[in-house]
């Protein structure tokens, strides 16, 4: 939440999924496991995912594997971390 980058370019998002029903499940890792953050961020995937159209109900399915890495994050992603004073 700390950086101008979007979790989709952090690479936190491992998958998406839409069935029949309108059900949504999001696949999302975080950082580390012990990302303070977690709550606020499975919330405001959830309530994202329920805005798409053909949405009825999202759920969030927390992931650690594998295990999130610098090299998950895309190059957009990078050139915005690098901007923002990280060196990645």
């Amino acid at each position: 939440p700390e950086m101008p980058i979007s979790i989709v370019d952090l690479g936190l998002i491992y998958g998406v999924a839409v069935d029949e029903s309108g059900h949504c499940e999001v696949e999302l890792t975080l950082t580390y496991s012990g990302c303070p953050a977690r709550e606020m961020l499975t919330n405001d995937v959830r309530c994202a995912a329920e805005t798409a159209p053909g949405v009825d109900e999202a759920e969030v399915r927390l992931r650690y594997s594998p295990e999130w890495t610098v090299d998950m994050v895309t190059d957009e992603g990078k050139e915005t971390l690098r901007e923002f004073g990280l060196s990645v």
